[in-house]
C-alpha cells in the first residue's frame, strides 16, 4: 500500500488545537484550498467546462448539548474543484511544505492541516483529480499518530469514473474547547460571506452552509449634501484610492457609512481576493491616522473602507498582516485626498449631523403561481430585498419574476413568478445572468432551441451598462453565463477650469495632459488618473494661489508651458515608480 509523508514530530499535532483560530477562520482554510485549486486550473479545458461554477458545501452535524450549548459533532466540506493530483498528493500533507506557486491562497502549506487538527482529533480527506481516474483517501488520527510516533501514513486508492473532480474532508471527534457551537452558526455564516465577498460579488463561487447559500450584503454609503452646505446637492461619500510605494501597493475605497456604527466602521483589509482583517465586529481595523483615538467620535463610527494590499505578508492563518507601520504611513500619504475642499470625507464624517426619522415599512409579496403559499415580507424603506429561492413547478421552467425585482425597497410591491411549459423529453440548459450591481443573479432553465428571455438592461449607480458578455444568443444552445459589462460615468471638467492642455507620447501611446484650476490649499499639484485607462487623459489639478509667480492669472504662455512640462514629468516619474525629484530632473522638457 502506498504512503505519504507527514514530516513533523508527531506530538506537535496535539498542540495545534491550542493555536489562535475562530471557527470561521478554520473553515476558511478549506475553502481557500478549493478556490486556489479552481484558480490554478480554470484555464484548462479538461477541467473548466461551459456552465461550470465552483461550489463548496459545508455540512455541520450537531451533537450533544452541555450547559445550554449544542456542540458540533462533525463537519464535512466538499468542493467540485480540480482535486489533488498524484504529484501533489505525496507532499500535500507535510505541514509547512510550500507549493511551487505560493502567490495564491495556500502559500504557506500549513493552513488546511493546522485548521483540521485545531478543529478535530480525527479527519479524513478523499480527493479525485480531474485528469486521473483514481480516488485517494487518507485518514489522520491524532491519537494514533502520537502513540505510534508515525511520520508517514498509508492511504487507499480506488479506480473511479474520470468525468468528475472533487475533494471531501470529514472532521470528527471535534474539540469542544474551541467552542464550535450552534449559537455561533449565524456569526460563522456572516464572517465567511465577509471573507469571500470579492469572489461572491463576481459570482465565481457558491458557498453553502447546511444547504444555505452565503450572500454578502454590502454596507450602504452615505448620500447627503456637504455639511457646510446643507441645502446643496446630495453626494455619495465614497472615494477610490490607489497608492504604490517601494514595492507595496494599496487600492480600494474609503467612504462614510449611511448609518453610524461602532461595530461596522473601520477598514477591511483584502489580500489576494480574500479578507484577512475586518470580516467581523471583533476584528475591525481603525488606524489612528484616519480614525483618531476617540472611539465615541462621529469620525470613528462613520468611516469605512475596503483596501486591497499587495506586497504585504499575511500571518499563516490569514487573520493579520505584517508591516502595519508601512501601511499606516501609506494611508497618511492619502489623507490630502480625503481633505479636498467641498468633498472632505474626514470633515464630513466628523461634522455632519443628521436628524433621525422613523423609516416607512413596506410589504414585498412573492406569488409563486404553483400552488404554494405566497411569501410576504416586511422591510423598512431603503432596505435590501432578500429574494426567495427560485420556485419549482411540474413540467414548467421558472423564467423569473414580474416585474423585475429591485435591490432596495421603496414601496409596497408584488412579484409574480413567470413560467414556461416544457417538453420533458428535450435536454435543458441553464442560462445565468450576472448583473454585477449587487442584485442576485437570475437563473433559468430552457429546452434546447427555446427562445431565451433577455432581462432588461440593469442599472448601477455611477456606471453605464454597456453590454452582456458573451453576446446572448436568441435561443438556448448550451449552459452559459452572461455577465453585465459596465463603464464608469465620469463627470466632465468645465471648460473654464482648463488652464492649458498638451499632448505627449508615453510608452508609444498619445496622452493628453490637462492643467486644471483647483481650490485645494494643501498641495500645489495633484495628478488625477481617473480617465487615464479609458480616455488616455491625465488631469493635473493646480492650486494657483500657491504658485511662486506674480502673474497668477496664468496669462503668460511660457508659465503655462513650464507647468505642463512639470506635470508631464511628474506623471512619467510616477508611472515609472521613480523618485519624484529625480524624475522631474530626468523627464522635464
Amino acid at each position: 500500500m502506498p504512503t505519504v509523508s507527514i514530516e513533523i514530530t508527531p506530538d506537535v499535532f496535539d498542540r495545534f488545537s491550542e493555536l489562535t483560530f475562530k471557527p470561521s477562520q478554520a473553515i476558511a482554510e478549506f475553502i481557500d484550498n478549493a478556490i486556489q485549486s479552481y484558480l490554478d486550473h480554470k484555464d484548462n479545458n479538461m477541467f473548466f467546462k461551459p456552465g461550470y461554477k465552483l461550489v463548496v458545501d459545508v455540512f455541520i452535524e450537531w451533537g450533544e448539548t452541555k450547559n445550554n450549548k449544542t456542540y458540533a459533532k462533525s463537519i464535512t466540506i466538499k468542493d467540485n474543484a480540480a482535486g489533488i493530483s498524484k504529484s501533489r498528493y505525496d507532499c500535500a500533507f507535510e505541514t509547512g511544505h510550500k507549493p511551487e506557486f505560493n502567490e495564491g491562497l495556500n502559500e504557506y502549506g500549513m493552513g488546511m492541516k493546522v485548521a483540521a487538527f485545531w478543529l478535530s482529533k480525527r479527519w479524513t480527506i478523499t480527493s479525485k483529480n480531474f485528469a486521473e481516474p483514481i480516488e485517494r483517501t487518507l485518514v489522520q488520527d491524532v491519537v494514533e499518530i502520537i502513540s505510534k510516533k508515525l511520520r508517514s501514513l498509508e492511504y487507499t486508492e480506488n479506480s473511479v469514473s474520470n468525468n468528475s473532480s472533487y475533494t471531501i474532508v470529514r472532521l470528527e471527534n471535534l474539540y469542544s474547547k474551541n467552542n464550535f457551537t450552534k449559537a455561533k452558526l449565524n456569526d460563522i455564516k456572516k464572517e465567511l460571506a465577509s471573507i469571500y465577498r470579492t469572489f461572491l460579488r463576481r459570482g465565481e463561487i457558491q458557498i453553502n452552509i447546511n444547504d444555505e447559500a452565503l450572500v454578502f450584503e454590502d454596507l450602504q454609503m452615505l448620500r447627503a449634501p456637504y455639511f457646510a452646505d446643507p441645502n446643496g446637492k446630495p453626494i455619495e461619500w465614497k472615494t477610490y484610492i490607489n497608492k504604490a510605494v517601494f514595492g507595496k501597493e494599496i487600492k480600494g475605497y474609503i467612504g462614510i457609512l449611511k448609518e453610524m456604527s461602532e461595530n461596522k466602521s473601520g477598514l477591511v483589509i483584502i489580500r489576494r481576493g480574500r479578507v484577512i482583517v475586518g470580516e467581523s465586529r471583533d476584528h475591525l481595523y481603525h488606524p489612528n491616522t484616519l480614525f483618531g483615538k476617540a472611539q465615541n467620535s462621529h469620525l470613528y463610527k462613520r468611516l469605512y473602507g475596503e483596501i486591497e494590499i499587495k506586497g504585504f505578508s499575511a500571518s499563516f492563518n490569514k487573520n493579520g498582516f505584517s508591516d502595519v507601520d508601512e501601511l499606516e504611513e501609506m494611508l497618511t500619504m492619502l489623507k490630502p485626498y480625503l481633505f479636498i475642499e467641498g468633498f472632505s470625507i474626514l470633515k464630513q464624517a466628523s461634522e455632519l449631523r443628521i436628524k433621525t426619522t422613523t423609516p416607512a415599512i413596506y410589504t414585498v409579496t412573492w406569488v409563486h403561481n404553483n400552488g404554494e403559499s405566497d411569501i410576504v415580507q416586511s422591510y423598512q424603506s431603503g432596505s435590501n430585498i432578500i429574494m426567495p429561492n427560485n420556485p419549482t413547478k411540474s413540467n414548467h421552467i421558472f423564467v423569473g419574476w414580474a416585474p423585475n425585482p429591485t435591490t432596495v425597497v421603496t414601496s409596497n410591491v408584488t412579484y409574480i413568478a413567470q413560467w414556461k411549459n416544457i417538453n420533458i423529453n428535450e435536454p435543458e440548459y441553464l442560462i445565468r445572468w450576472i448583473f454585477g450591481n449587487g442584485s442576485p443573479e437570475l437563473c433559468a432553465k430552457y429546452k434546447k432551441g427555446e427562445e431565451i428571455t433577455i432581462p432588461s438592461d440593469p442599472i448601477k449607480e455611477g456606471f453605464t451598462f454597456i453590454k452582456w458578455e458573451p453576446t446572448p444568443t436568441k435561443k438556448a444552445l448550451m449552459n452559459v453565463s452572461y455577465v453585465a459589462q459596465w463603464k464608469r460615468i465620469l463627470t466632465p471638467i468645465p471648460t473654464s477650469d482648463i488652464i492649458a492642455t498638451k499632448e505627449f507620447v508615453f510608452n508609444g501611446e498619445n496622452i493628453c495632459m490637462n492643467l486644471i484650476k483647483d481650490s485645494v490649499q494643501k498641495t500645489l499639484m495633484v495628478l488625477d488618473m481617473t480617465k487615464y485607462q479609458s480616455q488616455k487623459i491625465v488631469e493635473c489639478k493646480l492650486t494657483i494661489s500657491l504658485l511662486p509667480v506674480v502673474d497668477k492669472t496664468l496669462s503668460n504662455s511660457d508659465v503655462k508651458n513650464l507647468l505642463l512640462s512639470i506635470a508631464i514629468a511628474f506623471f512619467e516619474a510616477q508611472m515609472n515608480d521613480e523618485d519624484t525629484c529625480e524624475g522631474l530632473i530626468k523627464y522635464i522638457k
